[in-house]
């Protein structure tokens, strides 16, 4: 992650024919864990050649709530890290 920004954005519009869908999981205001996505090909993200990527992220973060909420990972708001809980080293891979 890049150095805090001075400004902070609340929100982006590309507008309606951007033509990427992108996933992301927002932990807190400096820690966002990006999925991946693809071309729109269809209106939802649930059809069309992105719905694998959907579902993964889905369950990427579902995986990561219940971790965080089980206490086995925790965020580091200094650092912007995810720590193992036990070890108190930063995660470089969750799963």
């Amino acid at each position: 992650m890049p150095p805090p920004a001075k400004i902070e954005i609340e929100e982006v519009d590309f507008g309606e024919d951007f033509p990427l869908r992108l996933y992301c999981m927002r932990l807190s205001s400096s820690c966002v864990i990006l999925f991946n996505g693809g071309e729109k090909t269809s209106w939802t993200a649930q059809d069309g050649e992105t719905k694998v990527a959907f579902r993964e992220a889905n369950h990427y973060a579902d995986k990561i709530q219940m971790a965080l909420n089980n206490g086995d990972i925790k965020l580091c708001a200094k650092k912007r890290e995810i720590l193992d809980t036990t070890t108190e080293k930063p995660y470089t891979e969750l799963f």
